[in-house]
């Protein structure tokens, strides 16, 4: 594993996860910036840096998710999750006096020295969770001061020798870790990753680092309960992103983890009858709905059984998400109109200013594509022709709904005249675009929160105009649906690839140089699927891409990767595109 080198003020800002279902750790090098423990959906309750220090030389050791941290003062640091007390560790070992200081979020209150608690509802990303109950701990041992600053920072001062820190859920977890040598703890969690990645299947040994070090950052942030954060500023799984991150984990050959991201969905559809945007992990009363929440991710969480089907061809396992499947699939058909689907508002393309909000109720080519797919794959396996008639409609109109004078188009502005949009959604504030809410429509067709309306912040009517966006068109590429003619998918790769050559940025759609960062892995399956002479060029791009830990971040500027890093959808999606790509040339 390539080491990670943090400095003070010229940092990469790459990122890493340490956990194992019921605690997690995000680091840049040394410094923890968010502790999470069981449910993994709620708040951070701190941060530990290392104080007085300008570099650190940071490794995970080979085979494991155990950081070990040379500090340019000498002193060296392991930090791992316990793989049984579900502790956190940091080991210190230093030759002069080394300082440490936590900070305590403000959302919770210190009970004691060692104990902290959730001030009054406990919060999940941006909700509350009814039924939630945290309680959180930190624990020090070996040759340590501890000094409270107040009830919100604390100064740990390790002299000379060996010290501890630890974070867990319960105090009892804390003294139940403190019990056990650290030699034992080392060993026990190796064992468990290497058990884990000993699961990593036909995986070439020039790329097998790369390849771990994904495997190891989407287990580190998979809940116990089976699902995968989509990243440390959103504490929740999103299906869009469980998509895509099984099918990352299917090429890898971990079909454990894929299965437990079902079984996850399973349970939540089990408690509540539906599934949306995203949901909580551990508790599962908390939802993010969005925009449309039946068009797009249902597609996805329709498809994802099939996946798991076809890789390991368990019947039993998939019999039992059939019912998931059908309602996916019935709740798509309740929002088709004029055989188009809508879009979902808090996707990529509309969240991500890709698409304006005013696109919502234009026909989408993927979500349309999706659920024909999810139809496809439900026929083939019942050998039912349930559905039929709505299959046959979107086939027959689909390229006439999605090929504009021979280019390809995102959206398709007939689907729905305005004078049916509803009067109201809840949703994003077209005026201010800051409120999340109920949501009123106006007389251009925008829709506006009340104080908006108060202070006549009225958007104009949108522009009427079809966009062409290169993810939304390669999905069908790596969804494998053939509604699109192969030469018009060939002839636009061809298009893409001309635009990256003039410009040197992937062309996702955004400005000022900007891309998403699962578009090299797009572009390059793409290109390997349809044999076109750019595989190779954009297999290196797509290796180049990778950061200091081994893995793909949310967005790239110039080349450069920014926002969300240690990102599981976007690092699956391109780990799979090169694998596929050695397997075919």
């Amino acid at each position: 594993m390539p080491k990670r080198h943090w400095k003070l003020n010229s940092d990469s800002n790459a990122v890493h996860a340490i956990g194992n279902g019921r605690i997690l750790v995000y680091e840049k090098g040394p410094q923890i910036f968010q502790i999470l423990s069981y449910p993994l959906s709620a708040n951070s309750f701190g941060e530990l840096s290392v104080e007085n220090i300008d570099y650190c030389e940071s490794e995970r050791i080979d085979g494991t998710d155990i950081f070990e941290h040379k500090i340019g003062n000498g002193t060296i640091m392991y930090d791992l999750a316990d793989s049984a007390t579900n502790c956190f560790v940091r080991k210190i070992k230093t030759d002069s006096p080394q300082t440490l200081k936590l900070n305590i979020d403000r959302s919770y209150i210190a009970n004691g020295t060692q104990y902290i608690k959730q001030k009054g509802s406990v919060m999940f990303f941006c909700y509350i969770s009814p039924s939630a109950e945290l309680s959180r701990s930190f624990g020090t041992s070996g040759n340590i001061e501890v000094h409270k600053i107040n009830d919100y920072e604390w100064e740990f001062v390790c002299q000379k020798g060996v010290s501890y820190i630890y974070f867990a859920d319960s105090e009892q977890s804390i003294e139940n870790q403190k019990q056990i040598d650290f030699e034992v703890s080392f060993k026990r969690t190796s064992e468990f990753w290497q058990e884990y990645l000993s699961n990593l299947n036909n995986i070439p040994e020039s790329i097998k680092p790369l390849c771990e070090s994904v495997a190891v950052m989407i287990k580190a942030q998979q809940s116990e309960d089976g699902g995968v954060l989509a990243g440390y500023p959103y504490h929740l799984a999103y299906i869009r992103d469980q998509y895509g991150t099984a099918r990352g984990l299917l090429k890898l050959g971990l079909f454990g983890s894929v299965k437990d991201i079902l079984k996850y969905y399973l349970a939540i559809f089990n408690e509540h009858g539906a599934l949306h945007n995203a949901q909580s992990l551990g508790v599962h009363d908390v939802f993010h709905i969005h925009e449309n929440d039946a068009a797009e991710i249902t597609g996805y969480v329709a498809l994802m059984p099939f996946e798991v089907y076809e890789a390991d061809g368990d019947a039993d396992f998939l019999n039992q998400l059939l019912p998931i499947v059908r309602w996916a699939i019935d709740s798509q058909i309740s929002l088709l109109k004029n055989n188009m689907m809508p879009f979902n508002g808090d996707e990529t393309y509309i969240a991500g200013h890709f698409l304006p909000r005013s696109c919502m109720y234009d026909g989408s080519m993927e979500a349309t594509m999706l659920l024909a797919e999810d139809i496809k794959r439900y026929q083939k396996y019942t050998n039912s022709f349930e559905y039929n008639s709505v299959l046959e409609g979107i086939e027959k109109t689909f390229c006439d709904n999605f090929i504009k004078d021979g280019n390809l188009i995102t959206n398709n502005l007939t689907r729905e005249a305005y004078g049916t949009y509803p009067a109201k959604r809840f949703g994003v504030c077209e005026g201010c675009e800051g409120y999340f809410g109920r949501i009123n429509k106006t007389d251009t067709h925008r829709y506006i929160c009340p104080n908006c309306e108060q202070s006549s912040n009225i958007p104009p009517k949108r522009e009427e105009k079809n966009f062409s966006l290169a993810s939304s068109l390669l999905t069908s590429v790596y969804v494998g649906s053939t509604l699109l003619p192969t030469d018009i998918l060939y002839a636009k790769l061809d298009e893409l690839v001309e635009q990256y050559h003039k410009t040197g940025v992937l062309p996702s759609g955004c400005a000022n140089g900007e891309c998403v960062g699962y578009d090299y892995g797009f572009l390059l399956y793409a290109a390997t699927v349809l044999k076109h002479p750019s595989a190779h060029e954009f297999y290196k791009i797509a290796l180049d891409s990778a950061d200091e830990i081994g893995v793909w971040s949310e967005y790239y500027k110039n080349g450069v990767p920014y926002n969300t890093r240690c990102r599981p959808w976007e690092s699956a999606i391109n780990i799979e595109a090169i694998l596929k790509y050695l397997e075919s040339f």
